[in-house]
């Protein structure tokens, strides 16, 4: 994600980046955010041409965006997979922009105003460009965002690269002027940000929805960073890749000593 020299406690997720020992993987990195960065900027300039307004102001907040670059390797899923088994589950991303590049596998779906789910394969030369909650919440609703899903039954291995371009952290996001009554209210996008990103160590258990705080549970794997199940399903998060595992002893597995026994990958 953007890199700061020293955490500052007035920017939320401030600081240096941790990078791998990996020859020129830096180097790369950087080269290829510097670039979207630039490609990011221009499109908020189309998207804000495109609900035709006149203030263009919020442009300024990109001037020092607050951006994510993700590498993802996605195995492929075997053809009997259960239906509700994702590469990546059904979802909007919550920022700006996102500009994927992928290869030619397939996999990637969005959703289509109908409801119905589109494939979304790679066309060469091109990123897919997805419109994320926050530019939603820009636009006062007309650019919506777009649900996608990731299912690769293909028998490759799927690779791509998204990346995320947001406005700085401190930036109110709230209806640009000249898009009409405003229908979402002002927020600061670092509180959003903290949110979401929280959010990902709570899960809903059970019928009744109680939330379990999943922090701190160990596993014998110290790459497992936490565990959550819903009635039907357990999650395991290993490192950025969420694998779905389908529990025979539904009651017990939020037990440390279920959690003991370990899981296969």
């Amino acid at each position: 994600m953007k890199e700061d020299i020293a955490i500052n406690p007035d920017i939320y997720l401030s600081g240096p980046n941790q990078w791998p020992d990996v020859l020129g993987f830096r180097d790369v990195c950087e080269a290829y955010v510097a670039e979207m960065s630039e490609l990011g900027r221009k499109l908020m300039g189309l998207a804000l041409q495109s609900i035709e307004v006149d203030d263009t102001s919020i442009l300024k907040s990109f001037h020092d965006p607050t951006t994510w670059l993700r590498l993802l390797h996605y195995p492929p899923q075997s053809p009997r997979a259960e239906k509700d088994l994702y590469g990546s589950a059904p979802h909007k991303d919550f920022g700006c922009l996102t500009l994927l590049a992928q290869d030619d596998v397939g996999g990637l779906q969005v959703m289509s105003p109908s409801g119905n789910w589109v494939d979304a394969p790679r066309i060469p030369g091109s990123f897919v460009v997805n419109v994320g909650d926050m530019l939603r919440r820009l636009s006062n609703g007309i650019l919506l965002s777009t649900p996608h899903r990731v299912i690769n039954k293909s028998g490759r291995e799927r690779y791509s690269c998204p990346f995320f371009f947001d406005p700085h952290v401190n930036t109110v996001i709230e209806p640009i002027k000249g898009t009409g009554n405003p229908i979402f209210e002002p927020l600061l996008f670092a509180n959003f940000l903290k949110s979401e990103l929280e959010a990902s160590y709570q899960m809903k258990v059970g019928a009744n929805g109680t939330l379990i705080d999943i922090n701190g549970i160990e596993s014998q794997d110290e790459n497992i960073k936490m565990v959550a199940c819903t009635d039907e399903t357990v999650w395991f998060v290993h490192r950025d890749i969420i694998n779905e595992y389908y529990a025979r002893d539904l009651p017990n597995v939020m037990t440390h000593e279920r959690m003991k026994m370990g899981w296969g990958w």
